[in-house]
């Protein structure tokens, strides 16, 4: 698996809790490592956007399915919560990322197409 990352040279500065947004990002590419597998690529961007810096995380993996992406920043939210799963997790680390982001007065969603990859997007007013 590959990591990029494509950083804006002009990129402006976020007013906010560094550590709580490490840990926004952090469980972000956690999400995208443990669903792309080998040989895949996951590539972090960020730009400034309006009034605002547009921070993306997108993965090669298998994708989510149009019919549950809508909840996976819902609290213990598992999009397979079989006994059998795969995937381990909690399902509470998109929570957790979507509560500090609105804290910081941002937005986070996420774009998915099975079987090809899934993108998360933050945008964070600078």
């Amino acid at each position: 698996m590959t990591i990029e990352q494509d950083i804006a040279p002009d990129l402006l500065s976020i007013n906010g809790d560094m550590d709580k947004l490490d840990q926004v990002f952090t469980n972000l590419i956690e999400n995208a490592t443990k669903f792309t597998h080998n040989g895949g690529k996951i590539t972090v961007k960020a730009y400034n956007e309006d009034e605002n810096v547009h921070i993306t995380v997108s993965d090669t993996g298998i994708g989510i399915s149009n019919e549950v992406i809508s909840n996976i920043f819902d609290k213990f939210y598992q999009v397979d919560a079989s006994t059998t799963r795969r995937y381990g997790g909690t399902g509470i680390g998109l929570y957790i990322s979507k509560l500090i982001v609105e804290v910081h007065n941002g937005e986070i969603w996420a774009e998915s197409e099975e079987g090809v990859g899934t993108t998360s997007h933050v945008v964070l007013p600078k």
